[in-house]
Order: structure tokens, then sequence, then C-alpha cells
């Protein structure tokens, strides 16, 4: 009996020195070849070789710091572990880029410095510490980028019962890399001298001085009295301007798209003016196939015009049918007021970007008018024009559930040739669904963590006593 209790000591003996000896191994195999494996369903937590590569081409440092409220996420997807574990792929991928994670709760201090560093790029002037939204500030040097929670987790589709998410983060956090890293900045020109936004002065114009600086371009003012031969300018902004171009600036501006140049124009309804005197940009309009309407957009539905802030409203539709922003299509986009816009030239150079519903009208066409047309034409000029400046106020851009701002945004990469983020079609992560009573959490503790453990204890003891037993 004794020569068998023998037997099974020197067995166990050895079983633990061969297990201790594979411990060995493994750990000597993860110090020569790091890593971890990712069994998660869609590869979240693996970066596509797309974005290695562009990692590895980073000649600065590219710093990261993930501004959440860990304490306020959400129950189901956990995205400041997400956002951690895929953090790590891309330090481990290149040692430009350094992650941090900034806590309101933990560290309010750093929090609020920056905030203040920050402020126009995170999304408010004069941005105070609670209004900060949540997301990744990405930094090199003196140039930002930002992009929010809701960026990086697209908001699932009414109606959607999946058991996963749509994850965008690794496209997004690339894209912005790339642009804070690149070695020049696209520069977006405005227009002055006719009543255009001045992007210092109210709380609208600083909001899109915010994004555009937010996605590293260079802004400056150009005054079309002085010409438009400025150097650098990748595209010309017109936003909003309450007064008419003469009839030279406005040719000016005629021949600049005609040699190429790219032109954003922020209308708004010409009130009681046709709209050739209101903007004096009737030519321009015309060489990139484009009509505006000589009178507003109106709601014409008698049942709507009752329901509240619809009749002063014109809210259309993000469409599919241009490739920048097909990924907004379905999505509305809100406006306190707005001129009609339609096609005149070829269809296939000139396409609708925003639709209004079929009861908004404009009165002097029949059927909707589109609120936003961008249009190509030969020689590589490019124009997007929008129906209202209102596109950018506040209370309709920075909602979350309108594409005001995306859309903007969107049509100035296009305008300035910007790639757009990288073509990674956002990933499904699984989504838990898990509510527990406190009293419910209670017991799971003890259970778990007190009673299993007791319980496996007392079963070795009993064991152990009864071969004590059997042996004596």
């Amino acid at each position: 009996m004794r020569s068998t209790s023998g037997s099974v000591r020197l067995r166990a003996l050895l079983a633990g020195a061969l297990g201790l000896a594979l411990l060995v191994e493994v750990n000597e195999l993860s110090c020569l070849r790091h890593g971890a494996l990712d069994w998660s369903r869609g590869a979240v937590f693996t970066l596509s070789e797309r974005t290695v590569a562009a990692l590895e081409t980073l000649d600065r440092d590219v710093a990261l710091t993930v501004l959440l409220s860990e304490g306020l996420e959400a129950v189901g997807l956990r995205r400041g572990e997400l956002l951690r574990r895929l953090l790590d792929r891309y330090a481990a991928a290149s040692p430009r880029i350094a992650v941090r994670f900034l806590d309101p709760d933990r560290e309010p201090g750093a929090f609020a410095e920056t905030v203040r560093r920050r402020a126009f790029v995170l999304g408010r002037a004069g941005a105070g510490e609670g209004s900060l939204e949540q997301g990744v500030l990405v930094e090199a040097g003196d140039r930002a980028a930002f992009r929010s929670l809701e960026e990086l987790f697209p908001p699932v589709a009414e109606g959607d019962r999946s058991s996963s998410v749509p994850v965008a983060v690794e496209g997004e956090l690339t894209a912005a890399i790339l642009q804070v890293a690149a070695e020049r900045r696209p520069v977006v020109c405005l227009t002055t001298g006719h009543g255009e936004w001045d992007l210092a002065g109210p709380e609208a114009e600083a909001l899109w001085r915010a994004h555009l600086e937010s996605e590293a371009y260079e802004i400056r003012s150009l005054d079309p009295a002085a010409g438009l031969d400025a150097e650098g300018c990748a595209a010309l902004a017109i936003a909003g301007p309450s007064r008419a171009f003469l009839p030279h600036e406005a040719e000016r501006l005629r021949e600049r798209l005609e040699a190429g140049g790219r032109l954003l124009v922020l209308l708004d309804a010409p009130g009681e003016a046709p709209a050739e005197a209101a903007w004096g940009l009737g030519r321009l309009l015309e060489r990139a196939g484009i009509e505006a309407s000589r009178g507003a957009v109106r709601e014409t539905d008698a049942a709507r015009m009752f329901e509240p802030g619809v009749s002063s409203l014109v809210v259309g539709s993000a469409g599919d049918r241009f490739a920048r922003t097909r990924g907004l299509a379905g999505q509305r986009v809100v406006l306190l007021q707005a001129a009609g816009l339609r096609p005149t030239g070829p269809a296939s150079r000139v396409v609708p970007l925003v639709e209004a519903p079929a009861s908004q009208r404009v009165e002097e066409w029949d059927g909707p008018p589109a609120l936003a047309l961008a249009a190509e034409i030969e020689g590589g000029g490019r124009l997007v024009v929008i129906g209202g400046s209102t596109v950018l106020f506040p209370p309709f851009a920075a909602r979350g559930d309108t594409a005001n701002l995306a859309l903007v945004m969107e049509a100035v990469a296009w305008l300035v040739d910007r790639p757009a983020a990288l073509p990674l079609p956002p990933v499904r992560a699984e989504r838990v669904r898990l509510f527990l009573e406190p009293g419910t959490l209670g017991f799971l503790w003890w259970w778990l963590v007190v009673a299993m453990p007791a319980g496996a204890a007392l079963a070795g003891f009993l064991v152990w006593r009864a071969r004590r037993r059997g042996e004596g």
C-alpha cells in the first residue's frame, strides 16, 4: 500500500515538473513573439494590414487621448474596454503611437486642462468641463483631430434587435492619425466682403471652425475683390452671403471652377429678391448645371403644418447616390430655411446629396427640390451647393440624430481630394444585455467568490481524508 502511495507522489511530482517546464517554455515563446489571440466575432481586436502598413510609415509622434467617463458606460457594449484593447494593438504596431486614458471622475484636473487646451477641436468654443463630448483626441505637434464615440460606435438602427453592434473604431482612428501626421494640411479659404460667416464670430461659425480644425484643415480668408489667385487654397467656401457678388467677382469664381477649382457654396432662401439678385452667383451655378429657386422651400401638407416645428423647418434626407455620403443615406438633414435646388446638367455630373420630402416644394417648380447638390465639370472643377447655411446652425448640426455636420465635412473632404476614412466597413461586436437586481448580484458574489471555492476546498479535504483512512 505504501509503495502505491509513493508511486502516486512520484507521478504527481513529475506532472508538476512537466507543467512548470511547459509554463516556462510558453513564457519564453511569448517573449520572443508577443501578442494576443483574437477570438472575437469579426476580429474586432485585430488591425487590418492597411492600418499596420500606415502605422509603420509614421515619421512623427502621435498621441491618442481617450476622453471617457467609464462610470457612465452604457450597459451592453463596454466601449472603454474595447478601446483599451484595440489601442494596445495600435501602440504595439508603432513606437510612434502613445495612448492615454483620461477619466474626468478620476483625473478632473488633467481633464479640465485638456478641455481648455483643445476646446475648439473638441467641439465647443469656450467649452466647460461638463460639456465635453467624449471620444478620442488625436494629436501630433500642433495638429489635432477628434472622433466622438458616436463616430467610433455608430448608433444601432431603429428596430435592430441583433446581438451585435457596429464598431468603426479602426477606420476612423487610422484616418485621424494620418490626417494629423500628414506633412501638409489642406487649406480652406473663406470668401469675405459679402456678409459671409466670420469663423471667429457667433456660435454657428465657431462650431464649423472647430470641426474644420479638428479634421486638420487650415483656414484662411480671401476677398474676391482682390482676386482669387491666393496660393495653397485647396477649396474656396462661400458661407451664407447676405449681399450679392459683383459681376466681375462672380466671373472670377466661374473661371476658377472651369480651371479645376473646388468650391463650396452655402446659400440661404433669397426672400423677396430673385435668386440672381440675392447672390449674384447665377452664372457660376449655371456652369455647373445647377439651378436655385427664386423662393424658399415650403411645407405644403396641411396636416403637417400644425405639427410643432414642422412648418418652420425644412427636413430632408441624405441620399445614397453620392459615394462620399452614402454612409449617411436616410439620415435627416434639418434646415431653418432653404432655397430649392435642381440639376440642369447631365445626371452623371450633378448628384443630389440631400432631397426634400414630397410635401415640401418651391412655388415655381413641380415636384420636391433637392436641398444639396454636388457637381463635377470637365477639367476637374467641383462644386457643392447647399440650399441653406443653417445646415450648420448648432441646434441642428450638434444633434446626434441629424447628418448636418457630417454632410458638410464629407463635402469639404471630397472637394480637397482628401481620402475618406479607410474603406474598412464597421465590424460587429457582441452586445451583452444582462440586467440583475442588486440582491441577485450579491447572491452571485457570495456563490462564485465564497461558496464555490469553499465547496471545492471542502471536497478536496474529504477526498484527502478518505484516502488517508484507506492507506491506514
